[in-house]
This record gives C-alpha cells, structure tokens and sequence, in this order.
C-alpha cells in the first residue's frame, strides 16, 4: 500500500490527523464553558457576561465546524487520490503482461476489474484505517 501514497498523500494524511485531533479539542473544551455563569447572567439580566460567554460558544463551534469540514474534505481528497494511484498502478500492471495474458482474458473482463474493484479496495483501506482509530480512541 505504501507505494501508492505518494509524499503529497502522506502530507495530506499527516494534515487530517492534525484536524482530527483539533477537532477533538474543541470538542473538549465546550463542556468546560461554566453553564452556571450562564444562567445567572441571564437570570439577573447581566448582558455583557451572558454575550461574552455566547461569543465563546459560537467560536467553539465554529472552529469546530470548519475543522471539521476540512477534516473531511481533506479525507475525501485523499481517498480519491488513492483511487487513482491505485488504478494507475494496476493498468501499469496489466500493460506489462505478455499477449497471451490479453487472450486468456477478454477486454470487458479486465476493464470491469479495473474499475469495479478498485473502489472496493479503497473502501477496505479506508474502512480498516478508520476502524483502527475508532478501535483506538477508546484506549486514551
């Protein structure tokens, strides 16, 4: 697998681990937001403490979601460019058969190989990069 990461994969991979792991420290730190402070702000009408504390809300979330949204579409990105080496890598491959190689095996049958299996394979890279982390996750 490792020789169709090319070094812009990798840095695109080292880049939605960094984002994953800020996204989970934004999501840390929004239940350290004192609720109490809140309520008695608004409770005795004190507006300068209540709208301080919901600008600091509305920027947890909104780091968190644009994090988030580049977390994914970097993710999106990397999966595609995987796709593609990968297919790249495998009609390499199948040009460097011999001719009898091409009249064993009919044109349809290779083409529907090529791009059938292909995204089966991608999802199993991803499916099983992603199961390590969430198998992982619990164990910090």
């Amino acid at each position: 697998m490792c020789r169709f990461i090319s070094p812009f994969l990798r840095n695109i991979l080292i880049i939605i681990v960094l984002l994953g792991l800020a996204e989970i420290l934004l999501v840390v730190r929004i239940p350290f937001v004192n609720a109490a402070d809140l309520i008695n702000a608004l409770a005795y009408s004190q507006w300068v403490i209540f709208r301080h504390w919901a600008m600091i809300l509305l920027m947890l979330f909104s780091g968190q979601l644009l994090v988030g949204f580049c977390n994914k579409y970097l993710f999106l990105l990397f999966t595609e460019h995987l796709e593609k080496n990968i297919r790249y890598g495998v009609f390499g491959y199948i040009l460097a058969q011999s001719a009898t190689f091409t009249e064993d095996h009919s044109t349809g049958d290779i083409l529907s190989r090529l791009l059938n299996d292909t995204p089966k394979i991608k999802g199993f890279i991803t499916g099983v990069a992603l199961q390590f982390f969430l198998t992982l996750w619990p164990l910090s």
